[in-house]
């Protein structure tokens, strides 16, 4: 007969994950080693690859998990991926590439080398990016890399093309992560530092019991983020050195887990202070979240779970609207944070209380979901405008709506706004012509909005030492909108020389120009109100203590062909619009390229994406790279030679595409 926690154990396997492997030129692998890690603290589980490269896992945990495999000849390769309740995970695909090696320097600060310096983890980043715990690996006959008396250390079996990220330990220094490394490079020189020895100590919560062999996980929270993994002893200790730094770390053991991530504050005085964390037993909670009008489950809703004032996970439902959380015994805190599409519940926070080793049913979560909203164009002479283009401001939606024959267009509000009103702009298809319009997602009738020609605005932004402060986020804002995050209606980036300017400012309102510097201090202008093609100088925009950012407007802008991932790589001779986002984003991003590409610009830019994690290529072949935006800006637009001709966030404005 079956145990509570066993019992428990089976109820939260979500189910079978079929793959292949193939080499390069896509011939099945036979024979290669695969492996499923379902947690940089969990064992691994190996299978093999048939005659025909096919594996398959039973009982596959829900949550995030990654797939590598590895082959006589040939490079890791893997894919990463978020399981939930309910799923069927699509057939994964890992290709293995021919295999490459990276050598690694290791040096004090003074370049002094380090023996006994270990890579315990390398994420490699190819068409997917999956992290290969090396020092899980002695028993499959792959060795933990170990720097020498001249601390040189060989990593193998890396997939020539792209790049890896690295994770560096000794026991008398602190971890290092390392991020981005071209393999290609053949070698790279590390430092590490001795940093802060930190103690603690694991207790059990009630009776303070010292908690034996307890996995302790430090996750550093500034980038990259990297996870610092210890265990305790026999008698609850342990010790591990970090650099100064603001940490969040949890302890789980057989059966037991902290109550969420603690924070953990290194600050390099002595003495620092002894870290304790206390377990408790764990349960399930699981619960469903439905469409309120059909019943139908609602699927990609996110939920936080919070255990003793702490975060203890975040989780997505899945297809059947169902979600799960491993939960601390006692009081637990559950806040549904966003179901798109749907108005949140009158209260979005529920208490479940857990025991343990049993499965809790939280009470189940029904939602209207929001209504589409209408809206009509129309010309100074009340003439409908078809094919205007119409995006959304708050809550922000990446991408446009299109007006029919009629003028009129159904706008669908992912996320509901606190305020219960939608800001939009609306442009005509050939971008000379618009209009800002606010709309209540309550209202019953459709919304009349009047094309307007543009009105353009230049300024400077300056510091109160009058020094020019480059790469600010500028934009027009209400007035009464002086917040901490107040509605841009455009954005763009003040150049080298603090100046900026926009030639498609909406008419007739009264606005201000605020400006944003990479610290989030705020200037904003005096009020200003364009004629219909007229023109507004708002002279100085004044930031407090201002500090200059990046900004590469007039530059020649180019991508690394190592961060290419998908498609044919960005051209020479002609325009292109180059999107940074990440991974989440990527579909909606893709929509709003497709509608671009649909308007019959002339000449048609590229359309570029950036992502910041590893994405699999589509049917599509998309041009996708992997990296990150060089400034505050999402968005270049360049010219056909490849210069910067305006940093700005999401959709250009279509005069702006339309630029040779």
């Amino acid at each position: 007969m079956l145990n509570s926690l066993a019992l428990l154990s089976l109820l939260s396997l979500a189910a079978t994950v079929n793959g292949a492997v193939n080499d390069a030129q896509g011939r099945p692998v036979a024979g290669a080693q695969v492996f499923m890690e379902s947690g940089i603290q969990a064992a691994l589980v190996q299978t093999e690859t048939s005659a025909s490269g096919q594996f398959h896992f039973d009982d596959v945990e829900i949550g995030g998990i990654g797939f590598f495999a590895i082959a006589p000849g040939l490079a890791f390769g893997g894919a990463h991926r978020n399981i939930t309740v309910a799923d069927t995970p699509a057939p994964i695909e890992i290709a293995l590439y021919p295999p490459a090696s990276l050598t690694v320097e290791v040096g004090d600060h003074k370049g002094k080398p380090i023996a006994g310096a270990t890579v315990s983890r390398v994420g490699i980043k190819t068409a997917d990016k999956v992290g290969i715990p090396l020092s899980k690996l002695e028993p499959y006959g792959i060795s933990m890399p170990v720097s020498g008396e001249d601390g040189r250390l060989v990593i193998g079996n890396l997939p020539a093309q792209g790049s890896v990220d690295i994770k560096l330990g000794h026991p008398e220094y602190a971890q290092e992560g390392i991020v981005d490394v071209p393999v290609s490079s053949g070698s790279y020189k590390a430092s590490l530092y001795p940093g802060v020895r930190v103690d603690g100590q694991c207790l059990s919560r009630g009776k303070s019991i010292p908690v034996a062999r307890a996995s302790i996980l430090i996750r550093n929270a500034q980038p990259p983020h990297d996870t610092a993994v210890t265990s305790t002893d026999n008698y609850g200790n342990f010790a591990i050195r970090l650099k100064p730094g603001v940490y969040l770390y949890q302890a789980a053991g057989v059966g037991l887990r902290s109550p969420g991530w603690e924070e953990l504050t290194v600050t390099g005085e002595l003495p620092q202070p002894k870290a304790t964390l206390v377990v408790a037993g764990v349960g399930e909670i699981r619960g469903e979240v439905r469409d309120a009008v059909s019943s139908e489950p609602i699927e990609g809703a996110r939920l936080v779970l919070r255990s003793f004032g702490n975060t203890a996970g975040v989780v997505r439902t899945g297809p059947t609207g169902e979600y799960r959380f491993t939960a601390a015994e006692g009081p637990n805190q559950i806040r549904l944070e966003l179901a798109p599409g749907y108005y949140p519940p009158q209260s979005q926070t529920m208490e479940v209380t857990v025991q343990q080793g049993e499965s809790a049913e939280a009470p189940g979560l029904w939602l209207r979901p929001l209504p589409s909203l209408r809206l009509t164009v129309v010309e100074e002479d009340g003439a409908p405008v078809p094919g205007a283009l119409v995006s959304l401001l708050r809550p922000e939606q990446f991408g446009w709506y299109a007006t029919n024959d009629q003028g009129t267009a159904e706008l669908h509000v992912q996320n509901y706004p606190a305020d219960d009103s939608v800001y939009g702009s609306v442009q005509s298809r050939d971008g000379q012509r618009g209009a800002i319009f606010r709309q209540q997602v309550s209202a019953t009738e459709p919304a009349r909005v009047q094309l307007l020609p543009w009105a353009s605005v230049s300024g400077t932004v300056r510091n109160t030492r009058s020094k020019a402060v480059q790469g600010a986020v500028v934009g027009a804002v209400y007035p009464g909108e002086e917040n901490d995050a107040p509605l841009l209606l455009w954005r763009v980036l003040s150049k080298s020389d603090g100046t900026f300017s926009w030639p498609l400012n909406v008419p007739g309102i009264p606005l201000r120009c605020a400006a944003i510097d990479h610290a989030h201090r705020t200037g904003l202008s005096n009020l200003f109100n364009g004629t219909p093609g007229g023109a507004s100088a708002v002279g100085e925009v004044v930031i407090p203590e201002g500090e200059s950012g990046e900004s590469h407007l007039g530059q020649r802008f180019r991508l690394p062909e190592s961060a290419l991932r998908c498609g044919a790589p960005l051209a020479t001779g002609r325009p292109a619009v180059v999107f940074f986002c990440e991974a989440d984003a990527l579909a909606s991003v893709q929509e709003g390229m497709r509608t671009a590409g649909s308007l019959g610009l002339d000449p048609l830019p590229q359309m570029i994406l950036v992502v910041s994690t590893p994405v699999p290529c589509g049917a599509e072949e998309a041009t996708i790279y992997q990296g990150t935006p060089p400034s505050a800006a999402t968005t270049l637009v360049l010219d056909a030679e490849g210069v910067v001709v305006l940093e700005t966030f999401g959709l250009p404005p279509v005069a702006m595409l339309s630029r040779k």
